[in-house]
């Protein structure tokens, strides 16, 4: 065994196999996997100036207490410290693991109610790193008797931290820091966190992964921004989030398995924006975008949420918020299961919601049913696909719709009994098609504030006259003429009563559902889907860097005046711009900012744009970088109506295999078959099997072999 050096307030006392820990670190000191375990038996201190280095494989092992004690294990007593012991840092950690050597922090006993105090980073702490670490049963603790309760695995309330590539386990809390600064941004990426605990102990405190906050202080302009990024949340987490003065965004993350409660949402947040992009919710809560003043614009975009067993009559599918002339945009989700896709505080909120595909059991598909806003023009839905999934339940309704202003144009609603309750103010219902419903409802007993007015709607022709409502005129009663409703095609038919049936909006954007051009005729049709209708142009390609060629995930690349879009897990983009010449900026945390100018985009046609991007050496950040996945695999659009581009990315020449198999496992078809050279390729699937019959709407798996590794991941067709 390595001859130990102790340090001056350090006690180190040799243990059989393992070393006893307490006391404090006074000069730079460095644990190795030739020492584990590494046992803490008392509270430890890691001094001003000093850097505990921990290498990778290293096991650490800490005192812990009963957390079912009501805090009696976790509080000073008469100036003696708490049995669940802590580290306490004054000076820095610097924890770097490996995928195969990760190292671990968790509680020396095996008693499952037991936990230990974590790790705190006082506020004067210089930035600490963990990267391939795991943290295992905390549940927070006092630092000092007159300290106040710290929940978080990691207490970072130095508001700088590194944390990359970690494994949060069983723990009260994950990350917490309560004064948080625009000066240092926080970056979570490719981290798992596992079965939050739910604890009633020193108080109610809830699991939940980041219990973060802004200094209040600062303008609402500058609030502290947050980007959660290619993380798996699995298994009992309460909230994701619980936030305020903070401008969080949350990138192709994974929700799993988190059980809906009291129809809350993944994240709550105030103050501030919350975004999402790219994510995936399955049997989890929901999705948020919430914009605090008219300074900020916040998003909720290209994400996939999936209900299969929600006892819930809302769902907590989405919720759309925010104050003060906050601009908020959700677009272009799948959301499919119970679903509520709610503004909860609508007051002075510009909110856009738009090319959503919903499937839903909910009672209310929409509920808006809260405070006024002071213009009509403020809250616009259009070129949404709502289904009910329930057409015979009685009680089921499109939109629950109070005290609220907003207009409803271009969209195709579906199999539902009843379509709105209780308006109060001004809507306005343009272009929709509303199919298979028994009734159109005002209230009759606030029909006397009723100015709701119905223009330019296809009606199912068994539809009865609306009630308190206001024929506008050009509305008409007849079979839209769907393309494939078994299959969920809501695109029209030729002949479709519903083509060039339409009115003119001064506000109607330039696309349709699926980014083609709305107008293709005399006049837009009614629905979400133009019927025969060219793309209106746009970017595709893919981000790598320029020396490993390696394909990079969560790159930004934006266009003044437009939302940004970011490379997906394989790389890949799509960037439905429209016709114009462009500059782009493609941006990431740790590489420098690219911007190409003079970027055409013609109607009908991608602009291909592969884009290489040089990692920074900033002495803030200087981790040798962790090599992208020897696999990456992706497909977009998903789900998609017939066409979808599958994005991969191999390390060496081989023999590559691309295949596509139905959920009964039987092959569908074979793309590629045969040697590939390394790097980042794509191939388009046109929906067709090996016979060249076009498959059936429904769920498909994609499989990739190569060197002997195999990725399969899932996709959606809709027709």
């Amino acid at each position: 065994m390595k001859k130990s050096i102790i340090l001056l307030f350090l006690l180190i006392t040799i243990n059989g196999y393992s070393i006893l820990v307490h006391g404090h670190l006074t000069a730079d000191t460095v644990w190795s996997v030739d020492n584990n375990p590494y046992i803490i038996d008392g509270f430890l201190y890691v001094d001003e100036g000093v850097t505990l280095t921990i290498q990778p494989g290293v096991q650490i092992k800490v005192y812990a207490a009963d957390a079912n004690t009501l805090g009696a294990g976790f509080t000073w007593v008469d100036g003696q410290e708490p049995a669940a012991k802590l580290i306490d840092v004054y000076g820095g950690i610097m924890a770097i693991g490996t995928e195969e050597q990760s190292i671990v922090f968790d509680r020396y006993e095996t008693n499952d109610s037991w936990r230990w105090g974590g790790i705190f980073m006082t506020s004067s702490a210089p930035r600490s790193f963990f990267e391939f670490c795991e943290f295992r049963n905390t549940a927070g603790g006092y630092r000092t008797p007159t300290s106040y309760l710290h929940l978080g695995a990691l207490d970072f309330q130095n508001a700088d931290i590194h944390v990359r590539h970690c494994k949060f386990v069983n723990n009260i809390a994950a990350l917490a820091c309560y004064n948080m600064t625009p000066e240092h941004p926080l970056l979570v990426y490719d981290c798992t966190f596992y079965d939050l605990y739910n604890v009633n102990f020193i108080g109610n405190y809830a699991g939940t992964c980041f219990s973060l906050s802004g200094n209040m202080n600062y303008p609402p302009d500058d609030f502290a921004d947050v980007t959660i990024a290619k993380c798996t949340f699995d298994r009992n987490i309460q909230s994701g989030l619980a936030g305020y003065y903070l401008n969080s965004t949350f990138l192709f993350n994974r929700f799993l398995n988190s059980p809906i409660i009291n129809d809350s949402e993944i994240l709550r947040h105030e103050y501030g924006t919350n975004s999402m992009y790219g994510n995936y919710s399955l049997n989890s809560r929901g999705l948020i975008a919430y914009s605090y003043s008219a300074a900020d614009t916040a998003f909720c975009r290209r994400n996939t949420y999936i209900q299969t067993n929600s006892t819930s009559n809302f769902g907590g599918g989405a919720s759309v918020g925010g104050t003060n002339g906050g601009i908020v945009y959700f677009a272009d989700n799948y959301l499919s299961g119970s679903i509520r896709v709610s503004s909860n505080d609508v007051e002075y909120l510009n909110a856009y919601i738009y090319n959503n595909v919903i499937f839903t059991s909910a009672i209310k598909a929409f509920d808006f049913s809260s405070s006024p806003n002071p213009d009509p023009d403020l809250t616009r839905v259009f070129n949404n696909t709502i289904v009910s999934l329930t057409p015979d339940t009685n009680n089921q309704r499109v939109l629950d719709i109070s005290n609220e202003t907003s207009h409803f144009f271009n969209n195709t609603f579906y199999g539902f009994n009843m379509f709105l309750l209780s308006p109060f103010n001004s809507y306005c219902f343009r272009n929709n098609i509303i199919n298979n419903g028994n009734h159109i409802v005002g209230d009759d007993f606030y029909s006397i504030y009723d100015s709701l007015v119905f223009y330019y709607n296809c009606f199912d022709p068994s539809m009865p006259t609306l009630w308190s409502c206001v024929d506008g005129g050009g509305n008409i009663y007849a079979n839209p003429m769907f393309a494939d409703t078994l299959n969920n095609d809501f695109s029209l038919q030729a002949g479709s009563p519903c083509i060039d049936s339409g009115t003119t909006l001064n506000w109607l954007p330039a696309f349709d559902a699926n980014y083609n051009q709305r107008i293709a005729g005399s006049a837009p049709d009614m629905g979400a889907i133009e019927y025969n209708s060219q793309y209106i142009g746009g970017i595709v390609g893919n981000v790598y860097d320029a020396i490993t060629l390696r394909s990079i995930d969560c790159a930004k690349i934006s266009i003044t005046g437009k939302l940004p879009e970011f490379s997906d897990l394989s790389g890949s983009y799509t960037y439905p711009t429209g016709t114009g010449t462009y500059t782009v900026k493609v941006s990431r945390w740790d590489y420098q900012d690219v911007i190409i100018p003079n970027v055409t985009v013609i109607p009908g046609q991608h602009t291909i744009l592969t884009i290489p991007l040089q990692m920074t050496t900033s002495a803030d950040d200087n981790i040798s970088p962790v090599p992208a996945p020897t696999l990456s695999m992706n497909n977009y659009p998903n789900p998609f109506n017939p066409e979808t581009t599958i994005r991969f990315d191999i390390a060496k020449s081989g023999d590559v295999k691309l295949e596509i198999y139905n959920t009964k496992g039987q092959l569908v078809n074979t793309l590629i078959n045969g040697k590939m050279s390394p790097g980042y390729h794509s191939f388009k699937w046109n929906g067709k099997d090996n016979k060249g019959q076009m498959a059936s709407s429904g769920v498909y798996f994609y499989r990739l072999t190569t060197d002997g590794k195999a990725l399969t991941k899932k996709m959606l067709m809709l027709k």
